[in-house]
């Protein structure tokens, strides 16, 4: 017999001695316990709502690079210095904020076998609040995934309408509706990046050759009016 199988059996032997121990003390506490006494709960958890949005409330994204798939973000009480929540993501989310804080959205991205198989994209809408889910909605068209930027995802001046980002390898992006939650449509930034909301239905996008794309669009039918500015710098020489 080896040294490490000796070694494994005196284990299992110690392991079970304690067992039998601690089953024994239960039955003799058993006996001595009055009938009909009761025990105080030894542990209760209890789920807070947040407190009343505050400007100085802070959102950590954190990918977790040494665990990609298991993202998170940290909320914090800026005034008080205090952990107020966390929230769970999937692999390198985005994330982004309703002006009155009612809603969060995150950008995530999951597999049916944890890090491989069958991929999923998709917008998670949470209560701002109690943070629960509102509603899953699908990303058809994928997502850029690349590490967290905050361009990548954002939320329209009036909070009705998400933006997230695709390269695939043309660069859209993906309008999601928050009233009906569902994909609205895709919208074309050809040679740009980075979403820059600037009213209810308009955006801006930084383009490779130094101009500014503007889109403006149209919630009935996706229509789109587009802006070429520019170019404002020289995108071989100015790292805008």
């Amino acid at each position: 017999m080896t040294h490490a199988s000796t070694t494994r059996r005196a284990g299992v032997r110690a392991a079970m001695a304690v067992l039998g121990a601690t089953m024994a003390a239960a039955v003799v506490a058993e006996d001595k316990v009055p009938a009909g006494t009761s025990f105080p709960m030894g542990e209760q958890h209890t789920i807070l709502d947040l407190k009343p949005a505050n400007p100085k409330r802070v959102f950590v994204l954190e990918p977790i690079f040494p665990a990609l798939v298991a993202s998170k973000v940290w909320i914090i009480d800026g005034a008080a210095q205090k952990l107020e929540a966390t929230m769970s993501a999937g692999y390198t989310p985005n994330f982004a904020i309703a002006p009155d804080q009612s809603k969060l959205y995150l950008f995530d991205t999951y597999w049916s076998m944890g890090y491989r198989g069958t991929r999923r994209d998709v917008v998670t809408i949470y209560d701002g609040k109690k943070l629960t889910v509102d509603a899953d909605v699908d990303l058809p068209g994928g997502r850029f995934l690349v590490v967290p930027k905050k361009q990548n995802a954002e939320v329209s001046t009036d909070g009705r309408f998400v933006y997230s980002y695709n390269l695939a390898p043309s660069t859209t992006v993906s309008v999601v509706d928050t009233k009906s939650r569902k994909v609205a449509g895709e919208i074309e930034v050809p040679g740009c990046g980075m979403i820059l909301p600037s009213g209810p239905t308009r955006f801006s996008a930084v383009c490779s050759d130094g101009t500014l794309y503007t889109v403006k669009f149209d919630p009935a039918t996706m229509k789109t009016q587009t802006m070429r500015d520019g170019p404002f710098f020289d995108a071989e020489n100015n790292p805008v």
